[in-house]
């Protein structure tokens, strides 16, 4: 039933993907500000910012279980956004330096 929603309106899948974005680029920016705000040292940043970003998947799941269909498949996209958002970073985090060592 969903699916046929999705296929019919391919615009729904856009909306997500970019609300997810938007959703992840604010947790990391949030996560490095609170890094670089507390002085941590580049381990503890990753640390930091890998705990809080990679713990909104177990948080997805439980709003999936509470609002139903809508919910699930954006935890279905979070799947498969978040891998790739910390490989990104990582690979973003060795050129500009956003977690800086002491």
């Amino acid at each position: 039933m969903n699916s046929k929603l999705i296929f019919n309106s391919p615009s729904i899948l856009a909306i997500s993907i970019f609300v997810l974005a938007v959703f992840y680029l604010i947790n990391f920016v949030f996560a490095i500000t609170g890094s670089k705000l507390s002085r941590l040292s580049r381990e503890d940043g990753y640390a930091l910012t890998y705990s809080t970003v990679m713990r909104n998947l177990t948080i997805s799941i439980g709003l999936a279980t509470t609002f139903g269909s809508q919910a699930v498949f954006i935890s279905s996209l979070a799947f498969l956004f978040q891998p790739q958002s910390v490989v990104w970073f990582t690979r973003l985090n060795e050129e500009y330096h956003f977690l800086t060592a002491k």
